[in-house]
């Protein structure tokens, strides 16, 4: 078991490096200039230029591509091409939300999952069975972003149980 983790760890890195040289290609050739979206369309060319090479636009692709899986690989992850702020903060900011909404979404799975699973295990080719695999089918194929916008709208639009968006830093929930 140690070497199947080990291997599929150390197989992880190659497909880690591919999706990097993707996303970094697929922004590189997207249209638009990340200089004019960050100083607006009213913007000299003199301040343009300035701000490419600021941001590392001016130099070649391959140098570029190189500096960014070096960075990534060193914990630096760069600025953002639009707002030009740091990444890191912003990851770090979202790390608590997102795993909090992973427990909720792994512990509300098993609270509704388990049971469902185990109650149509009993009643096999039966019509409770049939319903608790269609029930299962239709979560299962839903696209997530679609039951999110539902969710949303039914619990806090229609019956306003959460906050439809936000969340409190723990300092500032007095």
């Amino acid at each position: 078991m140690f070497r199947y983790s080990i291997r599929r760890i150390l197989l992880a890195i190659p497909t880690m490096v591919m999706v990097l040289t993707i996303v970094f290609f697929m922004i590189r050739v997207a249209p638009g200039d990340p200089a004019m979206v960050v100083l607006g369309q009213y913007a000299t060319e003199e301040a343009l230029q300035a701000l490419r090479k600021q941001m590392g636009l001016h130099r070649p692709l391959h140098v570029q591509y190189l500096e960014y899986i070096a960075g990534f690989f060193t914990g630096d992850l760069g600025r953002s091409m639009i707002t030009y702020s740091l990444i890191w903060p912003q990851i770090r900011y979202a790390i608590p939300y997102t795993i909090e909404l992973t427990l909720a979404g792994i512990l509300m799975g098993c609270i509704i999952g388990i049971p469902i699973g185990v109650f149509t295990a009993l009643k096999r080719n039966r019509s409770v069975d049939y319903i608790g695999r269609t029930f299962s089918l239709t979560g299962l194929s839903t696209p997530s972003f679609y039951l999110g916008i539902l969710l949303i709208f039914f619990f806090a639009v229609k019956i306003p149980f959460f906050p439809a968006i936000g969340g409190e830093d723990a300092e500032n929930m007095k």
